[in-house]
């Protein structure tokens, strides 16, 4: 078995040895398994929950929960990295957006707060897509390639392809990859007045994704990494279908919309790593630019008819359209950048009986999320507009250390301070709201401190136990004005939520390597949970109110029988629920103490499980494996 190194405390280290609650997924793992990006990852992942909109399928509206820490209003409460490079968004029409498995050393998903070391966002835990570095020593490659057939739908193709090494030998290395996947359809949009089919297949998908990174060594104690990301995902039409207008059973999905539903969602990522060894620590700065462009047309007739209109005179009801000239486009677009540093120095020697990390944090990331209803009858008269301009500003700074007490006892302590300002402006119009205001602006400013405590004991080389304490945020938010016709005033911000984690785990390799067993139980509470409120009128906001628990735990074991064969269960139990009552304005209750948190379907799976066997020959994989999420 071997031994997988991460980075998850910002330093090169076993995982058998780190405090931690952690799922590594290697490159190996990974193509074994068929995994292709974030759906995948969490499917076998207990204690990770993926959820979206089934409106446009994966990739817009998601949702990412790790231990029932999960929410789709304000601030992501799961981090998100490429890297060392955060690329999370708070929740709008859009949510956050995730890097294909392609190309990638291996994928750290972090259980639990991981609020010491990187900051807003990794309230529940992390999500870290850790990239193939280039070699300045020797060549390598891969090749990917992937035909299928969906049932009752299109064909599906995959191909990708990297390659790297040195250029100048020890000195400068390239490393490039590009990737691309076709998805075939099975959702046919049709006529809902003639049920004739106007385009076929028609929730077919194409993804793309480029990369390059160079990795020179002007000295031998300086390493330099300039990279170059772009990804790209299109869907052509939603994969919704109407059960009146379908026969599932006969393999016919139709969906009726009157318009087509078309999503594209991409981003670019440039990032510059310098690495400078001293005697005594290693500095590294990471400087990096986000920006993603993302667009969605929603086909909102049938929301229209009921909200705006009295319906159309069709007599199925209100939200039921009587013709094409009745249909109602809502766009959505999205622009999210950021900016952001870190500056760190990490101890140089592992061998140390007291080894450290400290550093600083800037981000600066901003948002502009824009919806338009029009009635296509009047393109200049907007049902509705709404244009939410972001800025999120976190300067931080982060200590953390381990001390080791004896051969078997060490201690680990940090700490992290950030100083968060979001400032939000919302432009707001159209015939739908009369009495909106057309400019609303606020701005709020906050100090957490996020501590993290850690013990362990290692009794021998193969055993190891630990008790770990830990602090996360969120950011928190500015509302926007809600109409005079509310009748309800709706508080001007809210504040970060924050969670408390308690969790004691153990990591042992058992018969002489052939058995690994890693597991955890936890305890996180989580308070001031940031809850949406829906007024009478249709308009929410958001505010601090209830608390919640989640406990449970994880266990993940690992059999080797033989040198080519291989064994793995993973098993994970989780309990979310509000410890109080919620009640809204009008002192209607929103969730009863004890009601699980989350609504159908987006709620924590209580339960997961995932088995997998691969056996290997010759050196190549050859993969079988069971896979059942509850």
């Amino acid at each position: 078995m071997q031994e997988v190194i991460v980075t998850a405390e910002k330093r090169e280290e076993s995982l058998n040895v780190v405090p931690i609650s952690a799922s590594v997924l290697t490159s190996a793992d990974m193509d074994a398994a068929g995994i292709k990006g974030i759906s995948e990852i969490a499917a076998v992942t207990p204690g990770v929950e993926y959820d979206y909109d089934t409106q446009f399928g994966p990739g817009i509206l998601t949702k990412l929960g790790v231990r029932g820490i999960a929410s789709d209003i304000g601030a992501s409460t799961a981090g998100v990295y490429i890297d060392d490079v955060p690329i999370q968004s708070r929740q709008s029409g859009f949510a956050n957006v995730y890097p294909v498995a392609f190309d990638l050393t291996r994928v750290e998903v972090l259980r639990g707060p991981q609020g010491t070391l990187f900051g807003a966002g990794a309230e529940g835990g992390a999500v870290r897509f850790i990239t193939t570095e280039p070699s300045m020593t020797e060549f390598t490659g891969q090749y990917r390639a992937e035909v299928s057939q969906t049932e009752y739908g299109g064909p599906s193709f995959e191909t990708g392809a990297a390659a790297g090494g040195p250029i100048v030998d020890g000195r400068v290395g390239l490393r490039i990859s590009a990737w691309y996947r076709d998805d075939g359809g099975y959702v046919n949009r049709v006529n809902p007045f003639t049920s004739a089919t106007v385009d076929s297949e028609a929730n077919r998908s194409s993804s793309r994704a480029l990369r390059a990174a160079v990795i020179f060594t002007p000295t031998e104690s300086l390493r330099i990494t300039p990279s170059l990301s772009y990804q790209s995902v299109g869907r052509h039409d939603s994969p919704i279908f109407y059960p009146y207008l379908s026969n599932p059973s006969a393999g016919v999905f139709n969906n009726g919309k009157l318009l087509r539903q078309p999503s594209t969602d991409a981003f670019t990522l440039a990032s510059l790593k310098f690495e400078q060894q001293f005697h005594f620590a290693k500095l590294t700065v990471v400087m990096s630019y986000f920006d993603r462009p993302a667009q969605a047309m929603f086909d909102a007739t049938n929301e229209a008819g009921i909200l705006f209109f009295g319906g159309y005179g069709n007599p199925l009801g209100p939200g039921f359209p009587a013709s094409y000239a009745d249909a109602v486009p809502d766009m959505l677009t999205l622009h999210q950048s950021q900016q952001s540093q870190e500056v760190r120095l990490t101890s140089a020697d592992p061998e140390a009986p007291i080894q450290w990390v400290a550093g600083q944090f800037y981000s600066l990331a901003r948002q502009v999320h824009t919806e338009d209803i029009y009635e296509i009858g009047a393109p200049g008269n907007p049902g509705y507009y709404s244009s939410d301009h972001t800025t999120d500003t976190i300067v931080a700074a982060f200590a953390h250390v381990n001390a080791r007490l004896s051969s078997h006892w060490t201690l680990s302590a940090g700490v992290r301070v950030d100083r968060t300002r979001s400032e939000e402006t919302d432009y707001t119009g159209g015939f739908a709201y009369p009495d909106l205001p057309p400019a609303t602006h606020g701005i709020t400013y906050e100090t957490p401190l996020t501590p993290q405590f850690s013990l362990s004991y290692k009794p021998n080389e193969t055993n190891f136990f630990y008790a770990t304490i830990a602090k996360g945020f969120r950011i928190g938010g500015v509302n926007t004005q809600v109409p005079a016709s509310c009748q309800t005033a709706a508080p001007s911000s809210y504040t970060s939520d924050t969670v408390w984690s308690h969790e004691i785990g153990a990591k042992n390799l058992l018969l002489d390597g052939r058995l690994q067993v890693a597991g955890s139980i936890f305890e996180i509470d989580w308070n001031r949970v940031q809850t949406n409120f829906t007024l009478d009128c249709g308009f929410n906001y958001v505010a601090n109110a209830g608390a919640a628990k989640s406990t449970g735990f994880d266990l993940v074991a690992s059999v080797f029988p033989l040198h080519a064969l291989s064994f793995e269960v993973s098993l994970g139990y989780d309990n979310v629920h509000f410890t109080k009552t919620i009640l809204n304005p009008a002192g209607q209750v929103l969730a009863d103490r004890d009601a699980v948190v989350g609504g159908v379907p987006a709620v924590p799976s209580p339960v997961d499980w995932c088995g997998q066997s691969t056996l290997r020959m010759a050196d190549h994989p050859r993969n079988y494996r069971v896979r059942a999420n509850r």
